[in-house]
């Protein structure tokens, strides 16, 4: 991640804006993730998905899974350390995952309602987080030094 966050900084204009998001790899997206996967339930998407080609796919990436479980603090810190400031930061959802997507995830009443569940619930609850951030400058930097 700090090599990514280093390429960014290093394309940023002075007036800038990077958006990160990430999953929370302690959140629900990964409680749902994995009792799908304990239960097999890929087996029923794909049976489904043969006869009803409307029908998503899981949401689960089986071949490249989460490898870093962010918090945070760990975050703030690598931002940090690539000399990024963060100036808002919010939530991504709160349920999401293969089992949400699939049951849930068709009903706009549901969708509208995890949006706004979200943005009332501590955001260590989330799924995801996004954080929006701009470049810190330093005096020399400003000056064009």
């Amino acid at each position: 991640m700090n090599r990514l966050l280093a390429a960014a900084v290093a394309c940023m204009t002075p007036d800038g804006l990077l958006i990160v998001t990430v999953p929370n790899g302690r959140g629900e997206f990964e409680i749902d993730s994995w009792i799908f996967r304990k239960l097999r339930l890929q087996k029923i998407v794909n049976a489904l998905v043969s006869e009803h080609e409307d029908l998503l796919a899981s949401t689960d990436n089986l071949e490249s899974g989460h490898v870093q479980f962010f918090t945070r603090s760990r975050l703030r810190r690598l931002f940090d350390e690539s000399a990024l400031v963060t100036f808002r930061e919010g939530a991504g959802s709160f349920l999401a995952g293969p089992i949400a997507g699939l049951v849930l995830g068709q009903s706009s009443r549901f969708i509208e309602w995890n949006a706004r569940i979200t943005d009332r619930l501590p955001l260590p609850l989330a799924s995801a987080w996004y954080f929006a951030l701009r470049r810190r400058w330093g005096r020399a930097q400003r000056a064009g030094e």
